[in-house]
C-alpha cells in the first residue's frame, strides 16, 4: 500500500524516545498516531471477515434507503485531510495510553499486509455489501466506502505525524 511506504519514509527512522514525545498532555505522540491507525484498521478485521463469509450489517439502520450513503459520505468527509476540524475518536479506536513499544513498526506492517489481503480478497459484489462501523452498529456504509475511509484516515494521520515530527525537530 502506498501509505505503508509513506509512513516508513517519513517516520520509521525515529527513535523510540522520539516516537513517544508528546507535544503536550492532551495531544498524541507520533507513536500514538501510528498506534491509532493500527487500532482503527484492526477493528475492521471482524467486520471484513463477516463480509468474506457472506454477511453484512445486521443493524436496522442498514435497511433504511440511502442511509449507508449518507453516513458513509459524512464519515468520509470528516476524516479527509482537508477537514481542519479535530475529531474526537471513538473509544474503540483510541491508541495506547502508555508509551509505545519497539514492536510498533512490526505491528504496523502486519496490519497493512492484512488490510491489503482483505482488499485483494473482496469480490466486486462484496464491495457493495453494507457493513456497520466497528465504532457503532448504527453507522453503516458499503465496504468500498469503508476502504475509502481507511485510506483518507491514514493520510490524515500521516500528515499529522509528519507535522508533529517537523515541530519536534525544530525544537
Amino acid at each position: 500500500m502506498e501509505s505503508t511506504s509513506r509512513y516508513h519514509d517519513g517516520l520509521r527512522d525515529l527513535t523510540l524516545e522520539e516516537l513517544n514525545v508528546k507535544p503536550n498532555e492532551k495531544d498524541w505522540s507520533i507513536g500514538q498516531v501510528v498506534d491509532h491507525i493500527i487500532t482503527t484498521n484492526s477493528a475492521y478485521y471482524p467486520v471484513f471477515d463477516d463480509v468474506l463469509n457472506g454477511q453484512g450489517s445486521q443493524s436496522f439502520i442498514a435497511k433504511v434507503p440511502g442511509m449507508h450513503k449518507f453516513l458513509g459520505n459524512l464519515i468520509y468527509k470528516s476524516v479527509l485531510d482537508t477537514n481542519p476540524k479535530k475529531i474526537k475518536t471513538a473509544p474503540v479506536f483510541e491508541p495506547a495510553k502508555s508509551e509505545i513499544e519497539s514492536d510498533l513498526w512490526d505491528r504496523f506492517d502486519q496490519m497493512q499486509e492484512k488490510m491489503q489481503s482483505y482488499v485483494q480478497s473482496f469480490s466486486p459484489g462484496q464491495l457493495d455489501i453494507i457493513i456497520s462501523s466497528p465504532a457503532s452498529p448504527l453507522v453503516v456504509y458499503k465496504v468500498s466506502r469503508a476502504l475509502d475511509i481507511i485510506c483518507v484516515h491514514e493520510k490524515r494521520h500521516l500528515n499529522q505525524a509528519l507535522n508533529l515530527r517537523e515541530s519536534l525537530l525544530a525544537k
